[in-house]
């Protein structure tokens, strides 16, 4: 009986909770002759004014001690993010919009995203490349 109960209580729960996956392309790039690297996530302005997913690679060369950075810039598939306010990212998609970004200076790059958004991509470093791809947005 305990079972049926925590079922009948906590199924529609977990069903509100219900988390959105947006991926973006292009699908795959990569930095070759590299020996350690570091990724970071945020958004970066268009031309347009509409904003992009960014992956900030930080590396370093095989033979080299000097850091280097190489941006990826990666469009959604589905939606459009634009600014609502000088400190926040909005998403657009279907008829819905929800906030996804924040502006916070003191990160690279600056638009990061919000408390129960994620940027996420796949890295992976095969022998001295490394391939980042399967980025997404996710809203929880």
């Amino acid at each position: 009986m305990y079972f049926i109960v925590c079922l009948l209580v906590l199924l529609p729960l977990q069903a509100s909770a219900a988390s959105l996956s947006i991926p973006a392309e292009p699908y795959r790039e990569e930095i070759g002759q590299v020996r350690r690297y570091n990724v970071a996530y945020g958004f970066y302005q268009t031309a347009s004014g509409e904003f992009q997913i960014q992956v900030t690679v930080r590396y370093r060369p095989t033979w080299s001690r000097v850091h280097r950075f190489k941006h990826f810039i990666f469009r959604l598939q589905d939606g459009t993010i634009v600014q609502r306010d000088p400190k926040t990212l909005m998403l657009r998609l279907d008829n819905r919009e929800l906030v996804v970004g924040q502006h916070r200076w003191w990160y690279d790059p600056y638009w990061q995203a919000v408390d129960g958004v994620r940027i996420t991509c796949n890295d992976d470093k095969q022998f001295k490349t490394v391939a980042v791809e399967n980025c997404r947005l996710n809203y929880e």
